[in-house]
């Protein structure tokens, strides 16, 4: 039994409708043949040149693994933490950021990555210092009602700042943060 179903390009996409159309009758084709729709699959699927999916892949391998070694660097930016000798807590040295605009250009420039730091920088102060309003809150008054998400943020704000957890949570039931 061959299904049918109307495919369409998700939001963000890089391809049209059209070949939204075409991967998802090959991705149901594969599970109607009952293959498993995995990464592997799908490229050992792709790889016959005469494949509907052949046309959707980068096969110079050249290009491909320059693209690979991007990503890798990215990676390896974002997988270390400056540490200050003192009693400061760890931060990120580095982080790679690449926006992108609805028109698909790509910004890469160190400005807009600083701009895009400071702001960043500027959430997390509001946040310690709500926090700390928070926390001085529950000191005094002993407790505070609080849902999961607000018990959740103040853990992690407190691990951000390394302030020593204070308790939350409502009347029958304390939660340490």
């Amino acid at each position: 039994m061959v299904r049918k179903k109307k495919f369409v390009a998700a939001d963000s996409a890089h391809i049209t409708d059209r070949d939204a159309q075409v991967i998802g009758n090959e991705l149901l084709a594969m599970d109607d043949e009952g293959i498993d729709v995995t990464p592997q699959n799908v490229l050992a699927r792709a790889e016959p040149q005469d494949s509907n999916l052949h046309k959707f892949f980068d096969w110079d391998v050249d290009r491909v693994a320059g693209k690979f070694w991007v990503i890798q660097a990215r990676r390896l930016i974002g997988s270390i933490k400056e540490i200050e000798i003192a009693s400061r807590p760890p931060v990120r040295s580095f982080h790679s950021v690449t926006v992108t605009r609805s028109d698909h250009t790509t910004i890469k420039k160190y400005k807009h990555r600083r701009e895009i730091l400071r702001d960043a920088t500027g959430k997390l102060e509001v946040a310690t210092r709500l926090y700390k309003t928070i926390r001085a809150a529950v000191l005094e008054a002993g407790s505070l009602h609080l849902g999961e998400d607000d018990v959740a943020w103040a853990r992690i704000i407190a691990t951000m700042t390394n302030e020593v957890p204070v308790m939350l949570g409502d009347t029958d039931k304390k939660e340490a943060m």
